[in-house]
């Protein structure tokens, strides 16, 4: 193992907001629990709250080749010991974890939620490439401390994906925490924006900003893609498993949101991109390959879509990714 988690261990708790502790190496099973499991799970770091109103077990996924096994840990212990609404699972995967494998973990996630648990998937130094991660993993705790590493940064993720930004009825509404959350909702709007009723529930909005999917070709809005909804009633505890998990959006919710909610707020949705999942804004006109997907996929939906007429603005997933 390298040095960098043991680094951002200490530096947690260097930074951590006022009222808050830090652990590391937390257990998250009781002793009796471990020995009649016959293994062991500790979170990295535990941020709790000083009036106990909250609990982040978080795991730096820095280089592992399976991230999912710690997804996997804590959810059999939510089996065993039953996690309380104010605890929250937040795993930080590095960009030098592959992307099938940090998309599996990702997903992972959505089946933790289904058992009834508070987890969140986020990206780890996301300005940050896969080699630059190598690199700082290979250096001394003290060599580390010169790098410059924005811990306050990824602090302050932690709290932006896990906080709704507002909620409708029993769904809250997130911040998406990784890549694989927005090209999910990429998929999402394109299958929608597809039929009669998600072409009519869209209603000819205007766009300037759109998130590119690189491996479909696709696009969509980025205030669409920069969301995520959770259905709050189905955040069931004690083994009561949901029939109808709900956590990704759709035309039909998004064009209620739209129109009703001022905390929906396109710019804060596209600087959360840029600034905290590290996407790149691209003109098209310094990406000629992009023009030509983006019209040929506009072509198809110009009945549905109008593009702002200073020109579309396309936001694509960092190199790393």
């Amino acid at each position: 193992m390298g040095t960098l988690t043991g680094f951002l261990q200490q530096e947690f708790n260097r930074f951590r907001p006022e009222g808050w502790s830090c652990r590391y190496e937390a257990p998250i099973f009781s002793k009796d629990l471990e020995d009649a499991l016959g293994f062991a799970a500790r979170a990295d770091i535990l941020l709790q709250a000083s009036d106990e109103s909250r609990r982040y077990w978080i795991e730096f996924e820095v280089s592992r080749a399976d991230p999912v096994a710690n997804h996997a840990k804590f959810a059999v212990g939510h089996l065993y010991q039953p996690q309380s609404q104010k605890d929250f699972f937040v795993s930080m995967v590095s960009s030098h974890v592959s992307r099938g494998r940090r998309n599996l973990a990702g997903n992972a996630i959505h089946l933790m939620r289904c058992v009834g648990m508070n987890a969140f998937q986020t990206i780890l130094l996301p300005h940050s490439s896969g080699s630059e991660i190598k690199r700082w993993n290979g250096m001394s705790v003290m060599k580390l401390t010169s790098e410059n590493i924005p811990i306050q940064d990824e602090i302050e993720r932690v709290f932006a994906i896990t906080e709704p930004v507002t909620a409708v009825g029993s769904r809250d509404i997130y911040l998406v925490g990784d890549i694989s959350d927005v090209i999910l909702n990429v998929r999402r709007f394109n299958l929608d924006i597809s039929t009669e009723q998600g072409c009519s529930d869209f209603g000819r909005r205007t766009v300037t900003y759109f998130v590119y999917d690189p491996w479909m070709k696709t696009f969509a809005p980025s205030k669409f893609c920069a969301y995520s909804v959770i259905n709050s009633k189905n955040k069931v505890r004690d083994h009561a498993y949901p029939t109808d998990f709900h956590s990704d959006m759709t035309i039909s919710f998004y064009s209620q949101l739209d129109e009703s909610n001022p905390a929906f707020d396109g710019r804060i949705a596209r600087l959360h991109l840029e600034k905290r999942l590290a996407m790149h804004l691209v003109p098209l006109a310094n990406r000629p390959d992009l023009k030509t997907s983006f019209y040929a996929w506009h072509d198809g939906l110009i009945g549905s879509i109008n593009v702002h007429p200073s020109g579309p603005q396309i936001l694509i997933p960092p190199e790393w990714f």
